[in-house]
């Protein structure tokens, strides 16, 4: 008489009320070809069936801590919930302007060599940063604090971001674009080799070489963008 061996299985994992990136396990359907499925529900609200394994397997070993979910963090730049929220409209203006050049901004700001961050290529990073500071009515920013850093080209950055009123931004801007369009600017040729080599060897930002020079921030813009021929003497 053979004796049968009896096989052992494994215990199913109790997944029930556990969460994973952004899904939480609902409730066991079963095994099937040897997969042990489970009814999952995304954050967003939406719920769907995948085998444990994979869904533990994409916790592991992604980055991402919205990850695994429905598929909405993959398929759409969107984070749950925020998808009418005004910041997802700056976000993706933002990267517009920098990004595609059929933008109509693009030519002051992709051409120029402004850039989005590495880090604020997910738009779930750039929320973080952004929601805590926001507030209706502001703007996103990267001029100010850029030129106070010494950037340029400009970037839009955690560093060189911030909020500001529509007013303030229209007066750095219009302070800005003003030495573009003004080529009598009173200063020597002298003193504009003398910014160039300032800037160029030391920290002084536009904002510090407006003021050491008395002259506006658009003049210096103007004198580092334009060639020295061009200024008046």
């Amino acid at each position: 008489m053979v004796k049968r061996i009896k096989r052992w299985v494994k215990p199913l994992e109790d997944l029930q009320g556990k969460k994973f990136g952004s899904l939480t396990g609902i409730k066991l359907v079963g095994r099937v070809d040897k997969r042990i499925l489970w009814v999952w529900q995304c954050v967003c609200g939406k719920r769907i069936t995948r085998p444990s394994s994979s869904i533990k397997s994409i916790a592991k070993h992604d980055d991402n801590p919205n990850s695994p979910s429905c598929g909405c963090m993959r398929s759409k730049p969107e984070v749950h919930g925020l998808s009418k929220h005004p910041l997802m409209s700056v976000y993706t203006n933002m990267k517009a302007r920098c990004n595609n050049p059929k933008d109509a901004q693009y030519k002051t700001y992709g051409a120029k060599g402004v850039t989005v961050c590495k880090e604020w290529r997910t738009v779930s990073k750039f929320l973080e940063w952004a929601l805590p500071k926001w507030e209706k009515g502001l703007v996103l920013d990267k001029d100010i604090l850029s030129d106070k850093l010494n950037i340029f080209p400009h970037i839009y950055s955690p560093d060189t971001c911030q909020f500001i009123t529509r007013k303030e931004n229209n007066e750095y801007s219009n302070g800005r674009r003003s030495f573009g369009a003004n080529k009598n600017i009173k200063i020597s040729l002298k003193e504009a080799e003398e910014i160039l080599d300032l800037r160029a060897n030391t920290k002084l930002s536009i904002v510090d070489l407006s003021k050491l020079y008395k002259v506006s921030r658009g003049s210096i813009y103007y004198i580092m963008t334009q060639h020295k021929a061009s200024l008046e003497i």
